[in-house]
């Protein structure tokens, strides 16, 4: 899977909580065993990208934060997440999967935080940030508001997001669909959009890797 001379793709699992990202990753490690195959996560990534995802997500001061101080953290722990760990594993010609990008922060902090003098600012620093590394394939595991809570109720580790009311939460779901409207009218980068309302983790796995298949061949693992 990987190639020394060629730049690896970039690709981005977004989807509101309990769509099954985490899962999702964790079956195309055991699909694709190759080591070419970077997996990470935003927030966070990198060392100190982590210690960023603990001040923004942890910290007691953190729910009161504003959608600009946010999205000030989350962009820097971007950068470094970039420069450290994506962009050598991409110039390595090593495939990158990750967890959450740049789409939910402009879901989150722009729609979610209802900041909408952001969104400029956000495609500046994106073009500024990203340079010639963005992602090549947003994949969006869609589940509605309902099965989402009914999927993580109870579930460790929740942050402040985690337990906001419903309408931010459904702020941020239509911040998605938005923010792909927009890329679509600024770049070519292709978006696939999985309806995971009653689906099964196996048969997610299964529609992920239809899109995949042209980037990273048929699978390897069972």
């Amino acid at each position: 899977m990987s190639n020394q001379n060629t730049k690896g793709k970039f690709i981005v699992i977004e989807g509101g909580d309990g769509a099954g990202k985490s899962t999702l990753i964790k079956r195309i490690r055991e699909l694709y065993p190759d080591s070419a195959l970077v997996c990470t996560r935003e927030p966070g990534g990198s060392p100190f990208a982590e210690e960023i995802r603990r001040l923004s997500l942890e910290s007691p001061e953190s729910k009161g934060a504003s959608s600009k101080t946010q999205f000030g953290l989350v962009w820097a722990a971007r950068h470094d997440h970039m420069t450290k760990l994506i962009v050598p594993a991409l110039s390595a010609g090593k495939h990158v999967l990750c967890d959450r990008f740049d789409s939910s922060t402009y879901a989150y902090q722009i729609c979610g935080q209802a900041d909408p003098d952001l969104r400029e600012l956000f495609w500046t620093i994106r073009d500024i940030y990203l340079g010639d590394h963005k992602p090549d394939l947003y994949v969006f595991l869609d589940i509605d508001l309902h099965e989402s809570a009914r999927r993580t109720a109870g579930r460790p580790g929740e942050n402040h997001f985690d337990t906001a009311p419903l309408d931010f939460k459904g702020r941020v779901r239509a911040g998605y669909p938005e923010f792909f409207t927009e890329l679509g009218r600024r770049t070519n980068t292709p978006v696939v959009t999985i309806n995971t309302n009653g689906l099964a983790p196996d048969a997610v796995a299964r529609e992920f890797v239809k899109t995949i298949r042209p980037f990273f061949g048929e699978p390897k693992g069972e």
